[in-house]
């Protein structure tokens, strides 16, 4: 039994990945090479699902690879929001709503896991797909309209949120 434990550590080197990608992908950002940027923030983006599988696929799911998962997305959500806010490629009101939403997840979560709604998936996904599309194109109008979609989203999860956890007490 004890040769096939580390098969359990797996999922949490490929959250572990997702954010050791991080410096890279801004590293490289920064420098001006936004196509080769937008190829590991594909990857980066890949391990956020491929985790959840393999944590199945080896029995590995646990609570705290749950939390790992949750914090590694927020992590990456606010660093890249962040980078891009620092350059100047979007708006710093940006990053208020999914902060909101994030507070609001931490501050309605059960005391021994997460509650999760099924909605939070998608907003995570659009969340990654907006800043991918931020990352890449240079165009203003883009990133207005990003940030507008952004910014409705995350209002929409927030109203959600309460929602679902006032029906599910």
């Amino acid at each position: 039994m004890q040769r096939r434990s580390w098969y359990k550590a797996i999922p949490s080197l490929i959250t572990f990945l997702r954010i050791a990608l991080l410096p890279v992908v801004m590293t490289v950002w920064l420098h001006g090479d936004r196509g080769l940027s937008l190829g590991v923030y594909v990857v980066l983006v890949l391990t956020d699902g491929i985790d959840g599988w393999s944590a199945r696929r080896f029995g590995a799911a646990t609570r705290f690879g749950a939390y790992f998962d949750v914090a590694a997305d927020i992590i990456v959500v606010f660093v890249l929001m962040g980078m891009l806010s620092w350059s100047g490629a979007a708006p710093t009101w940006l990053l208020v709503g999914p902060l909101g939403v994030t507070l609001l997840f931490l501050g309605t979560s059960g005391e021994k896991t997460p509650r999760y709604d099924p909605i939070g998936k998608y907003y995570g996904t659009l969340l990654f797909l907006l800043i991918g599309l931020m990352m890449w194109s240079p165009l203003p109008e883009v990133t207005r309209v990003c940030s507008f979609l952004i910014a409705g989203a995350s209002l929409l999860m927030a109203v959600n949120r309460i929602v679902y956890c006032a029906r599910h007490q």
